[in-house]
């Protein structure tokens, strides 16, 4: 069975994940590295905390954007940007060269944004106020695509995680995202939640594409909980997805039944099929 689904888009500054049920893993675990600034300087390190993250302003959305010699409100020169943690390094151009993924800290005139070097200048993740900082990334390989995509991770301390996928088009960062149906897009991988015994979510990197699969209450609600397994594939274009039909694989699955039909689900990580 089969649900047409509509294109996805990629936008300029995501909205917070609607919640699905997982229990699963962390991505990977966040590294404390340090390197030296676009400059050629070095400083202190500036760790994140827990917590939600402020806004940034208007203008520091945009230099983001245009990716320009500037951090959300921050310069190069700046300490937030100077003494920035390294979580990974990803060959985001397809030239064989990584270049560090890094974050700014949680005080200060940019908090918990994520960046890249492109040129003299940045290339700068937008901005997810309201959300906790991220605490880790990682390359995401897509057979047939030029350049690695970024993978980031926001833990939240109440349980559970959101991941978000990133594309370097035009010296930017631009996340690709999923039709929320309405007014706001998604992320393109759900939120996962740590915290409830209930379904879960897998993705696996295929030729030109990236393979969702999310088990999801089974819909029309009965007396015993149960899930419905679907699967839909995106194809990843010029930083874009692009949402194939959705496959419904099974229906009316039972708890006790789901993590031995399908170990994926609930498996220790929601990108294994995707390291670079």
């Amino acid at each position: 069975m089969t649900m047409d689904t509509p294109p996805v888009r990629r936008r300029p500054r995501p909205t917070t994940a609607a919640a699905v049920a997982a229990a699963l893993a962390l991505l990977v675990a966040g590294c404390g590295s340090q390197e030296p600034s676009p400059t050629g300087s070095s400083s202190g390190s500036q760790g994140s905390s827990p917590g939600s993250s402020p806004g940034s302003s208007a203008s520091g959305d945009a230099a983001a954007g245009a990716g320009t010699a500037t951090v959300g409100d921050c310069d190069a020169g700046s300490a937030a940007v100077r003494g920035a943690r390294t979580l990974a390094r990803v060959d985001l151009s397809g030239d064989g060269t990584p270049v560090p993924v890094r974050v700014t800290g949680s005080s200060g005139r940019c908090p918990d944004r994520v960046f890249v070097p492109v040129g003299d200048g940045f290339a700068v993740a937008p901005a997810t106020p309201g959300e906790p900082p991220v605490d880790a990334a990682q390359a995401v390989v897509v057979p047939g695509v030029d350049g690695a995509l970024l993978a980031t991770r926001q833990s939240h301390p109440r349980g559970g995680l959101q991941l978000r996928l990133y594309a370097e088009e035009d010296g930017r960062l631009v996340e690709l995202v999923r039709d929320g149906g309405g007014a706001t897009d998604q992320p393109l991988l759900p939120f996962v939640a740590l915290d409830a015994p209930t379904g879960g979510v897998s993705a696996r990197c295929a030729d030109g594409a990236i393979v969702v699969t999310e088990a999801v209450a089974h819909e029309p609600a009965g007396v015993v909980m149960a899930y419905d397994v679907r699967r839909t594939t995106y194809a990843v274009r010029d930083g874009e997805a692009v949402a194939g039909p959705t496959e419904k694989t099974a229906d009316n699955v039972l708890p006790a039944q789901l993590g031995r039909r399908f170990p994926d689900l609930l498996g220790p990580d929601v990108l294994e099929g995707c390291r670079g």
